[in-house]
Formats: C-alpha cells, sequence, structure tokens
C-alpha cells in the first residue's frame, strides 16, 4: 500500500462511518416513535376496558359491539337488541344515547394521546 492509496481508503472509512452515524440516529428517532405509539395504542386498550368495566348490562353489550367488535352502530344495536330481546326502537331511544357519549369521551381522551 502507498500513501494515496492508504487515505483514500481512510476517507472511505470515514465516509462509511458517517453514514452508519446517520443512519443510527434514523433508526434511534423511528424507535422512538414507534415506542410512543406502543404506549399510545396501550393506553387507548386500558381506556376500553375501564369502560367496558364501568358501563353494565346491555349498555356493556353495546360498546362492546361497537367498539371491541368494530360493529357499525345499526349492526351493533340489531344484535343486541335480538340477544336481549328487546325492541331495537328500545335500544336506540334509551341505551344508545349512554354509549354514544361514552364513545365521545373516549375519542376525546384519545386525541390527547
Amino acid at each position: 500500500m502507498n500513501y494515496k492509496n492508504t487515505e483514500i481508503e481512510l476517507n472511505l472509512v470515514l465516509l462509511r462511518l458517517k453514514t452508519i452515524e446517520e443512519a443510527e440516529i434514523k433508526i434511534n428517532k423511528e424507535k422512538e416513535l414507534l415506542n410512543d405509539y406502543v404506549d399510545k395504542l396501550k393506553n387507548n386498550l386500558n381506556l376500553m376496558k375501564e369502560n367496558l368495566k364501568k358501563l353494565d348490562g346491555i349498555e356493556n353489550k353495546l360498546y362492546y359491539q361497537i367498539v371491541v367488535k368494530g360493529l357499525n352502530v345499526t349492526k351493533a344495536i340489531d344484535k343486541v337488541a335480538y340477544e336481549e330481546d328487546k325492541d331495537i326502537s328500545t335500544i336506540w331511544k334509551i341505551y344508545y344515547p349512554k354509549v354514544k357519549d361514552k364513545i365521545k369521551e373516549d375519542q376525546k381522551i384519545l386525541k390527547k394521546f
């Protein structure tokens, strides 16, 4: 090896180290974002679990069908009405407004995270 080749090789190694360090910075930022997102998702799940514990009976079942199972409101009401042997209009008038308010509260809280 001569001086010039050694100098070129040194510059290449330094460039590679710099590239690796920049990649590490990007990876660490992405890792931090992912950890924040994991925390947010855990908080969301905990909030949903707490709401399931707070709600009783038909309201609990309705919340479960809408939030946990992901059914749209109409299908969830139909299903709960069938399971509970209640009229659909009763579920809409008496139980759904309470669940709707709880879901809106959840959404406000979850936006903060």
